[in-house]
């Protein structure tokens, strides 16, 4: 196990041998309806942790297709996450401390959305609400605290919305696409006072912007250039990642780089991710 989250190392120190037993059960039955124009599928998760109780869990998708070329569709659920033996056990000194007196997660999604295509363009654009109870997360209750402790983290609502659009059209008689999306995201923390956190609080995604444009070029070479923008409560940045692929009959191969223009950013505090690296891929089918 390794924890990166300063540059100084730490001993992750785990208490007692654990096990737990889970048994996962999905199911679902889908009804259409009005000449296949309604759809209704209701379905019900059930799970049972050796360590915590029974849990079922209902969902419900509804849609409705108008035409060929838009579609409205709606769904509710509930969703259940035991805490982890990391959670529950482990402790480095000096830093973090487990916790066995943690209670599962639950929340209730909604979303409302539509699709709507017409020849070479898509459309799609959703509004969200997430209820989530007893999130599970490491704090400090006050300054002079010695511990981040993992604890239950009382309520979160997150709502927002978004959008995306997918326009295809040739060059050359070769394919090309772009893809844009946007998402907004507003979390509600209610009456959570804590000194610190270090995962919930302050890390969140308010903005995200992508933009994602795939060409072709003489039908055997596709480049694909991505871009993101994220904004969160505490920083913001762009990353620009660029991959060249291509297939000649049996062969494929793919030169990917990733945060092209060496950016620095982290997504967790204290914790930076990589800076400008690369990938490079061959395969081989045999037929």
């Amino acid at each position: 196990m390794a924890w990166i989250f300063q540059k100084q190392p730490y001993q992750a120190i785990i208490s007692g041998i654990r096990s737990r037993t889970a048994i996962n059960l999905f199911l679902e039955h889908r009804f259409l309806l009005i000449n296949n124009q309604l759809d209704i599928t209701p379905g019900v998760s059930l799970s049972y942790y050796s360590d915590f109780d029974f849990q079922a869990f209902p969902g419900l998708d509804i849609g409705y297709k108008f035409s060929n070329n838009f579609k409205i569709y709606g769904n509710i659920g509930y969703s259940y996450r035991v805490p982890t033996f990391t959670e529950m056990y482990t402790s480095i000194p000096n830093f973090l401390a487990g916790n066995t007196e943690l209670k599962p997660e639950k929340a209730l999604a909604e979303e409302l959305g539509l699709k709507y295509t017409y020849n070479r363009l898509e459309l799609s654009g959703a509004i969200f609400r997430r209820d989530a109870e007893d999130l599970i997360d490491y704090i400090k209750e006050t300054e002079e605290s010695p511990l981040f402790v993992a604890q239950n983290l009382r309520k979160i609502t997150t709502s927002g919305f978004e959008i995306n659009t997918t326009y295809s059209f040739s060059i050359l008689n070769n394919t090309q696409r772009i893809n844009l999306g946007y998402t907004f995201l507003e979390d509600d923390y209610y009456d959570t006072n804590v000194f610190a956190s270090r995962y919930l609080l302050n890390t969140s995604i308010k903005h995200h912007i992508t933009g994602v444009f795939d060409f072709t070029i003489a039908k055997i070479i596709k480049p694909s250039l991505t871009y993101k923008y994220v904004e969160r409560p505490t920083n913001s940045y762009n990353i620009v990642d660029v991959r060249i692929a291509s297939e000649i009959k049996s062969i494929s191969l793919f030169f990917l780089i990733n945060n092209l223009f060496d950016t620095e950013y982290y997504e967790k505090d204290n914790v930076f991710m990589p800076k400008s690296n690369f990938e490079f891929g061959l395969s081989y089918t045999f037929k």
